[in-house]
């Protein structure tokens, strides 16, 4: 039966890319071969403003690799490497969370039900220093894409070791906004920030913001955007950190941001990526943006938004069957930058 059920969601669940018309009939006919409830599953309520053009092509994009068993972990197996994984598993939840339900979102929700999920808490608890901290942050962004569709608590218990993981490795090292790519320590204050407001946790909540107030209010001069356009890096430094500080408090960003010179070329778009991870920087700069024209009416930051966000568009059409390189990651890079508010 197990085989069977694994053979029809996955048949199912491809008709979603090939007929969205019908993929709330897919989800249907999913949940009841996983002997689930057919109840549609409601769309939370999510006051964020977010992206009004077509955000199913990266959803689209992210389940696809998610049928992939490119690694052996017992769940996060597709989309190359763990860390990709689970930020496909988040992007098909955070779609389905802004949009309509589809089979995709669905079998999300069924794959993280599963025991899978125990057997990868288990794989993380034996080896601390695993994805620390990139891939543990974006855990927390899934679990917080789950918990608003789901109340079963499926994902909290390893949701909170990724947060209690985080937070003693942060405050076991000193914390420098200028780490780049994985070791990024911005990320994980953000995702941290996010979970903890996200689960009405004052205590963690207050703690992200001493670490912000200890580390992020004065400009640091070395991290200008202009540096993100010859870095080969995925992270735009200078945008994780506007993003952090836009979480924390908006006026905090404000005066961050009047503390530097920025000029409309600082500001370009990574118009030819020197490799391959740089294919996420847009997005990264993207989301930072997204928060500072939220708190500046200076028109080149609007103008670097929206050039910003007609780039992502346009690689995605020109490198989306490029698996290795971009289709593993790159979309929910995408998915993420253009569900933040201030993008219209």
């Amino acid at each position: 039966m197990t085989l069977i059920r694994s053979i029809i969601s996955r048949h199912v669940t491809l008709a979603v890319t090939r007929n969205r018309v019908y993929s709330r009939i897919a989800s249907i006919v999913l949940m009841a071969v996983m002997g689930l409830s057919c109840t549609p599953t409601p769309t939370p309520n999510i006051s964020e403003p977010f992206f009004t053009g077509d955000l199913s092509k990266y959803s689209d994009s992210a389940w696809s690799c998610l049928q992939n068993q490119d690694t052996s972990h017992f769940l996060f197996h597709g989309c190359i490497d763990w860390h990709s994984s689970v930020h496909a598993h988040w992007a098909v939840l955070r779609y389905g969370n802004h949009d309509t339900v589809t089979a995709a979102v669905d079998s999300v929700i069924v794959r993280l039900q599963s025991n899978a999920l125990q057997q990868e808490r288990d794989y993380m608890a034996d080896r601390p220093n695993f994805e620390m901290p990139y891939g543990r942050a974006w855990f927390l962004a899934l679990a917080i894409e789950y918990e608003r569709r789901v109340s079963d608590g499926a994902v909290s218990g390893m949701a909170n070791d990724m947060a209690t993981s985080l937070r003693d490795f942060l405050s076991t090292n000193t914390i420098d906004p200028a780490i780049r790519e994985y070791g990024n320590h911005t990320w994980a204050l953000t995702q941290l920030l996010r979970f903890y407001r996200h689960r009405g946790d004052t205590e963690g909540e207050a703690w992200v913001h001493t670490q912000v107030d200890n580390n992020y209010l004065n400009y640091d001069p070395a991290i200008n955007p202009a540096i993100d356009l010859d870095r080969p890096d995925f992270f735009s430094v200078w945008g994780n950190w506007a993003h952090l500080l836009g979480l924390r408090d908006r006026e905090k960003l404000k005066t961050w941001l009047d503390q530097q010179v920025i000029s409309s070329e600082d500001l370009a778009v990574v118009a030819n990526p020197n490799s391959a991870h740089q294919l996420g920087m847009n997005p990264s700069r993207a989301w930072g943006l997204s928060w500072v024209v939220q708190v500046s009416d200076e028109p080149k930051f609007a103008d670097a938004l929206t050039a910003h966000i007609a780039a992502i568009e346009q690689t995605h059409e020109e490198e989306k069957n490029d698996y290795f390189a971009y289709g593993h990651w790159v979309p929910q890079f995408a998915m993420y930058a253009l569900t933040q508010p201030g993008v219209r």
